[in-house]
């Protein structure tokens, strides 16, 4: 009587467990396959959540198979050995990332309905989470895959610099998709933008270099800004914000 009300605890438990990491990875996994490029930052976390996922699923089985036979309960057991480590370390790494993605938000402008987004505005490990060398590289070619600017180069190509300034873009499309307001170009259109003499001197003077970097070229833009990493950032903090308060 004892070992069936110890499993049917067993029970709850592992569905609670799967409930959970479906709830905060699974249905995070889902908003973020929209922007699929974003999975590439969460690989590490999605592995670990899927195991837990399966492992769970697994020893909440086995308890409803037929909870006294001991084929069942060794197979309990050994699925547990590995899925307490697997649950503790999903746990750190999930209350580590909500941690890191509290700070930071855009620069408002005085003229423009967009923000501005800066590297510094972030937490230093946020940072090193979504800039280094080998997520970036991967995470830059697929904004060029995915076409990242296409509403600016395709849908908003004709708009006047009047309307462009009172258009609400994403983090993506301000930080990767146009030059740092604080270059002090002059519009052409949405994704060109002329370069004067004056604004180079203003720009060297306060040494930007995502000024440096921008291009016309539909190519390149500026996806090797460090805007463009500030506005992934944005994205980033906020879909897994959103993420944890449907969670919890």
């Amino acid at each position: 009587m004892a070992l069936g009300v110890i499993n049917k605890y067993y029970t709850c438990i592992g569905g609670i467990i799967f409930l959970f990491t479906f709830l905060t990875t699974g249905v995070g996994t889902i908003f973020i396959g929209k922007s699929n490029c974003f999975l590439i930052l969460e690989t590490p976390l999605v592995a670990i959540a899927l195991t837990v996922m399966v492992l769970s699923l697994a020893i909440t089985i086995c308890n409803c198979i037929n909870s006294r036979e001991p084929r069942y309960l060794l197979w309990g057991a050994c699925i547990w050995c590995l899925l307490i480590p697997l649950v503790i370390t999903y746990s750190i790494m999930s209350i580590y990332q909500a941690a890191i993605t509290i700070k930071g938000k855009g620069i408002e402008l005085p003229d423009r309905a967009y923000d501005e987004y800066h590297l510094n505005a972030y937490s230093k490990n946020l940072r090193k989470l979504v800039t280094n060398s080998h997520n970036w590289g991967k995470f830059h070619k697929c904004l060029i895959r995915i076409n990242a600017c296409k509403r600016l180069t395709h849908d908003k190509a004709n708009d006047t610099f009047m309307e462009f300034a009172t258009k609400e873009l994403s983090p993506i499309e301000s930080g990767c998709c146009k030059p740092s307001y604080f270059c002090n170009f002059t519009y052409v259109t949405p994704t060109n933008w002329s370069v004067t003499n004056w604004s180079v001197t203003f720009n060297e003077s306060h040494e930007n270099s995502d000024c440096q970097l921008w291009s016309n070229d539909p190519e390149t833009l500026c996806y090797k800004c460090e805007s463009c990493k500030a506005g992934t950032l944005q994205v980033f903090k906020v879909k897994w914000t959103n993420i944890y308060k449907i969670s919890l």
